[in-house]
């Protein structure tokens, strides 16, 4: 993506996923037709968008209640 002008491009990734820690890091740097002496490069803003992927033991928990609600009905009748 060639920040030089640009007023509406965007560079997007997707499907990345954090450390086990919990952690992500981020390495950015000139590109290969980077043509300043100095490799001199904008980065014009970040967005940073996370969606929600509940924890291991709140989908365990959603499993249980989906076995363990219908057994409660059932033993009810």
């Amino acid at each position: 993506l060639d920040s030089a002008g640009n007023t509406g491009a965007i560079a997007a990734l997707t499907g990345l996923l954090p450390m086990a820690d919990g952690s992500m890091k981020l390495t950015i740097e000139p590109g290969p037709n980077n043509s300043n002496g100095s490799h001199f490069f904008y980065l014009g803003g970040m967005q940073i968008t996370t969606h929600g992927v509940p924890e291991p033991g709140s989908a365990v928990l959603m499993l249980l209640g989906a076995f363990v609600l219908p057994a409660l009905r059932r033993n009810r009748k």
